[in-house]
Formats: structure tokens, sequence, C-alpha cells
């Protein structure tokens, strides 16, 4: 990006409707730890469940952000 050139970029906490979008990154995530770690992790079509995803949403203790740009 040049001196002159902007790039604005929002932060906010995620939502629902972010699951789709947020799958392929906690896929490539998973997987990373599956190479790493085999002996922890197991392959995993789906590692982070809807329903698990959705809690994490209404803990005051786990903060999920995306950003847009």
């Amino acid at each position: 990006i040049g001196s002159e050139e902007k790039l604005d970029i929002i932060i906010r906490n995620a939502k629902q409707s972010d699951y789709a979008s947020l799958l392929p990154l906690f896929r490539q995530v998973h997987d990373y730890h599956v190479n790493v770690r085999p002996d922890i992790y197991k392959e995993n079509s789906t590692p982070v469940k809807r329903e698990f995803f959705e809690n994490q949403l209404t803990d005051s203790k786990q903060h999920i952000f995306v950003s847009l740009a």
C-alpha cells in the first residue's frame, strides 16, 4: 500500500452467520495441528461444530473476531 492509499479494515465480534465463512479457517488450523501433533489431533472434517461455535459466541470468556476489508 502506497503512502497515499488507505485500507479500511473493520474488526467486529463474530456472529452466528459467520460460521460458514470461518469453517475453512477452522479446518486449516486443525489440519496444521494434525500434521504437527498427530499424537494429539486426529483428522476431522468438521473440527468446530456449529453448536460449539455458537456456544463460544455467548461465553463471556471466549472471543471470536472477524475482520472485514
